[in-house]
Order: structure tokens, then C-alpha cells, then sequence
């Protein structure tokens, strides 16, 4: 059995998905199929793309460009994700949780 480490090279990044955004809604499940449907097609573009940008990210989900954004991201072959949170049990407000790494030195290694 081998125990999870933690990665050095791993960046998270949170975001809250509340009525600040635009293209938030009052209702959890109008905002879980726009989510999705963002996710979607970002890991779509990810299969035609060398990599997406967590900026990227942002940029399609509505928020402000961030500048880590810019070299923290996903490569091709790899899968975005999200991580939801619902802390106060209604519909809003959504944490979103991303873990990307820096892309920039991992095309520069080769990997």
C-alpha cells in the first residue's frame, strides 16, 4: 500500500460561483448544467488544444483573469475537473476547486 504524497508542483485554485457572477443563476440545478456544460466543452478544446490555461477557465466560467492563470493549467491527455462545494446547504453559494500545475515548466521539461 502506498500513501498519497503531496505535489509540490499541484496549484489549487478556488472560486466562489455566486449571484457576483454572470452567469450565475438561483437555482442549483440550472447552475450544475451550466457548470457541466462549461467543463465539457473546455476538456473538448483540451483534446484539440497543446493545453488550457486556468485563465481559460476562468474566462468560460465568468470570472476575472488571475495572474497565475497564465502558466497553470492542464496539457492535452489530461482531464479538467471541479471539485463543488455547497457549504450553507442551499443554492448558493458554489466554491469552485480546481488543481491545475505549471504547465509552462512542463512543456519546458518535455512532459
Amino acid at each position: 500500500m502506498t500513501a498519497d504524497l503531496p505535489r509540490p508542483d499541484i496549484m489549487h485554485f478556488n472560486v466562489m460561483f455566486d449571484e457576483k457572477n454572470p452567469n450565475w443563476h438561483n437555482h442549483r440545478g440550472y447552475n450544475q448544467m451550466y457548470l457541466a456544460a462549461q467543463l465539457h466543452h473546455l476538456n473538448a478544446c483540451l483534446e484539440r488544444k497543446p493545453f488550457v490555461t486556468i485563465n481559460d477557465v476562468f474566462e468560460a466560467l465568468g470570472f476575472e483573469r488571475i495572474s497565475e492563470g497564465m502558466v497553470h493549467g492542464w496539457l492535452r491527455g489530461e482531464k479538467i475537473d471541479l471539485v463543488l462545494d455547497y457549504p450553507d446547504q442551499d443554492e448558493t453559494p458554489v466554491v469552485l476547486a480546481f488543481a491545475t500545475t505549471n504547465i509552462y515548466k512542463r512543456l519546458r521539461r518535455g512532459n
